[in-house]
């Protein structure tokens, strides 16, 4: 299964997460997944859904391992048409302020050496977690002001702004770093290799609460920051949508319903009931 998926090239993270899932499917039923039948799978998924009360996107997530399992890996046709698939609720991003995000940025100071760098460059590409772990110096195109991403989310490659203040935090971080060497290395003995996703995860952790924000979620906050502050800037949809490696630009629409620019503009009919002295129109 491992092969197949790498063979379509898919990223690190969906082979991790699709293979789980089928560990799971077997130890559940303590058996070889092909010799399962359509029953026991409904019944694993009801079992996550129900018994476990995992979100509809871990469960779907399931599900698409245990299609990809059986039509990829073992050549059978399994009708899995008569298995509902989890209904999931389309969420709005969760995004700090401005303010917030300065302070968080600025309390990772008190945190590990490369804390602050490495939240620096998550929000200031709003890049994916395992994107900012995967950056190597080779990635940093420091004259042209470009930072480049490889095989991001759906094995994409795009090119980002290299910001100023990211930049002049991380020359003089580089030393004798070979292009191919991590920007972020991890703090064991073999620092060709980069930090994990539980460190960077670990990085936004404690500057969240040392900032003594409201904690908004994950530190994937901090591209949904991003994106929410690049519409307030006056970034137009399609710009960003290329600049966040969105497959559609419906995805990032999400975002105008979280920038506070638009909304405040829109203002209220009560203020039309209601106008300030000297406006025009409305009944006092």
């Amino acid at each position: 299964m491992i092969g197949e998926l790498r063979l379509r090239n898919r990223s690190d993270r969906t082979i991790e997460s699709y293979v789980g899932a089928v560990y799971r499917l077997a130890k559940h039923y303590k058996q070889s997944p092909d010799l399962l039948d359509l029953e026991q799978i409904r019944g694993f998924l009801t079992h996550l859904a129900v018994d476990r009360g995992l979100s509809p996107s871990t469960v779907n997530v399931a599900f698409n391992a245990i299609v990809f399992l059986y039509r990829e890996v073992l050549g059978r046709r399994l009708d899995l048409s008569g298995i509902q698939r989890p209904r999931t609720r389309k969420k709005l991003p969760k995004a700090y302020a401005q303010g917030d995000t300065l302070r968080l940025l600025e309390a990772a100071r008190g945190g590990p050496p490369a804390a602050r760098v490495f939240l620096l460059a998550v929000y200031s590409g709003g890049l994916r977690l395992a994107e900012a772990c995967a950056l190597r110096w080779a990635h940093l195109e420091f004259e042209r002001g470009m930072l480049r991403v490889d095989n991001g989310k759906g094995g994409k490659d795009r090119y980002l702004p290299l910001s100023p203040v990211l930049a002049r935090e991380l020359l003089p971080r580089r030393g004798p770093a070979a292009p191919s060497d991590p920007v972020f290395p991890s703090s064991h003995r073999d620092r060709s290799r980069p930090i994990s996703d539980a460190t960077g995860r670990r990085h936004y952790n404690l500057a969240v609460e040392a900032a003594g924000i409201g904690r908004l979620g994950g530190i994937h906050c901090l591209r949904h920051s991003y994106a929410t502050h690049q519409i307030e800037r006056g970034v137009d949809i399609n710009t960003l949508s290329k600049l966040m490696g969105h497959s559609s630009v419906k995805t990032t629409m999400l975002y105008l319903h979280v920038a506070k620019a638009r909304p405040l503009q829109a203002g209220t009919p009560l203020e039309d009931l209601y106008p300030e002295p000297g406006d025009k129109g409305g009944n006092p």
